[in-house]
Formats: structure tokens, sequence, C-alpha cells
């Protein structure tokens, strides 16, 4: 599918004037991200994210965001302005472009991308444009549902348990909980920072939408937390960030609902790569299972 994620988006740009004549694949996990040198613009294209998403709506809703904070002067990757960003479709791929930005060598502190986070926030809590609430959280509860379901061979009978529990737990304790919510980004780990010449810049808004902004949070410290994963870069972004008005219980709530996305999309990337269980996976479970009690 990379070669047809790269072909697609070669022939929309194409259409709109842009021709790039050394295509560079950036990055190839859910989505696919193609630089169309030498044009500054990166396609991106719902690869494995479109299978489980059909349509550009995801793609629509991150334009419409990312868009209204790059109007404002915030800290983020625009969309490009050097054709329509979309989204477009083709060959049944959903593809968005957005602008290049050459990149830095990423520094051991995070505070700055905390504080960048933090403007984006109160930004998007002041004036930020609508989105469904529908977003990442219930989405990985069905997912977990629908795997297990589905193909009960990818998971043990224990596992799937542990799954279906979680997968009930979350949103009945997210329900019962009073959050304030927001449009939030939905999936603000430090992966997911371009650290440029003008200092941290939020990418991939794709899993935006209306929710409690601890749930970014969650999304920051999940990787340190279970897998041991720099937890002196963690610890910093959240300083940055700065005072939380959170419960240290909900923040545990919000971390296990995305420990939970994280097996159920891991298992899903390997699985449609004919891969063996990752490492992460193995571990989220395994974190859920401890959790569970």
């Amino acid at each position: 599918m990379r070669q047809q994620a790269v072909t697609a988006a070669l022939a929309v740009a194409a259409r709109a004037g842009i021709r790039s004549t050394a295509p560079s694949v950036l990055h190839d996990g859910s989505n696919t991200l193609v630089h169309l040198q030498p044009a500054p613009v990166v396609a991106r294209v719902a690869t494995t994210t479109g299978t489980v998403r059909p349509g550009g709506g995801w793609l629509a809703r991150e334009l419409t965001v990312a868009g209204s904070l790059a109007a404002t002067g915030a800290p983020v990757v625009p969309p490009t302005d050097l054709l329509p960003p979309g989204p477009h479709e083709e060959d049944g791929l959903a593809i968005s472009f957005w602008r290049y930005v050459p990149t830095v060598a990423a520094p051991v502190d995070l505070a700055p991308a905390g504080r960048a986070l933090r403007l984006c926030h109160d930004l998007l809590a002041a004036r930020g444009p609508a989105v469904p609430a529908d977003g990442p959280i219930e989405e990985a509860c069905r997912l977990a549902v629908r795997l297990c379901a589905r193909r009960p061979r990818i998971f043990t009978p224990d596992e799937a348990t542990v799954l279906g529990f979680w997968a009930a737990r979350v949103p009945a304790d997210l329900a019962a909980t009073p959050l304030p919510r927001h449009t939030v980004h939905g999936d603000a780990h430090p992966g997911n920072v371009l650290h440029t010449a003008r200092g941290p810049l939020w990418n991939d808004w794709e899993d935006c939408f209306h929710g409690p902004p601890g749930w970014d949070l969650a999304c920051s410290q999940a990787n340190a937390r279970v897998f041991g994963h720099a937890p002196a870069e963690a610890a910093s972004l959240l300083a940055g960030y700065g005072r939380v008005a959170l419960d240290p219980v909900h923040l545990d709530l919000l971390v296990d609902a995305r420990v939970l996305q994280a097996a159920v999309w891991g298992t899903i990337l390997s699985d449609r790569r004919g891969q063996r269980r990752s490492p992460a996976v193995t571990a989220a479970l395994a974190w859920l299972r401890a959790r569970r009690g």
C-alpha cells in the first residue's frame, strides 16, 4: 500500500499543478507521509487508518482544527496553501496536504513542547472550532470489542476478557467523571512534535475531538509510565505544560484508556502487515491485566 499511497498523492498534487520529481516517504505507519519534493508540501495518506476510518471525516476535522490554530499563529504545522489541502480521495485513499517544515535535532528538554500544547489548549478552549465528541477513546473501545469478536485467534481468552473489561469500564467511568472538555489534540505524544527553527510545532491532529484536555496529557505520559520510554522527556513536557487541575485518579483512568488504544491499534497494524505481535502490544496487555486487578 506504500507505493499506492505515493502514486495517489502524486496524482492529486499533479492535477493541482504540483509536480514532484523526487517524492520521499517520511513515515509509513498508520498513515503514509510523503514529501512531494521539491515542493514544500507533505501528503498525509490514510492507509491503515483508512481501513478503520473510511472516508475523509477524520482528516477534515484535522484540517479544520489545525488550520484555525495556524491562522492565529499557534505552534502547529499548518495545512499547505499551495493547493487545496483536502481531504481528497484518490484510488480509494483519503489524502490531505500540509506545509513541509524542516526540522532540527530534538532536544532532551521538552518543556517548550509542553508550553506549546498549553497554548493550543487555551486557544481551543476559548474559540476552537466545534468537533465531534466521538473520538479516539470511544473508537478504541469499539475496536477492542470488534477485534475480539471477529478475530478470536488474535487474543487468548484471558486477553479478550481483559480487553472486554476495559472496553466497558473506560466509557462508563468517563461518563461518570466531571472532567472539563473542549477541542483537544487527541494524540499528543512527543513523537507528534516537530522541532523546528521556530520552536516546537504540534503535528498530526487527526484524532482531535471534543474531550478532556487531560487526555492529551495522558497521551504524553503513557509511554513513559507503561513502557519506560523517555521518562525525563515526558516529565519535562508535563512540567512545561504547567499546573494541571486534574485528579491523579482521573489521569490514571485516561492513561488506562490510552493503553487500551495502544493495544488495539498496535494489533491492527501488525495484523494488517502480517507481522507478529509487537512487544509494545504485549506490554500494553500486561499493563491492562495488572490494572484490572
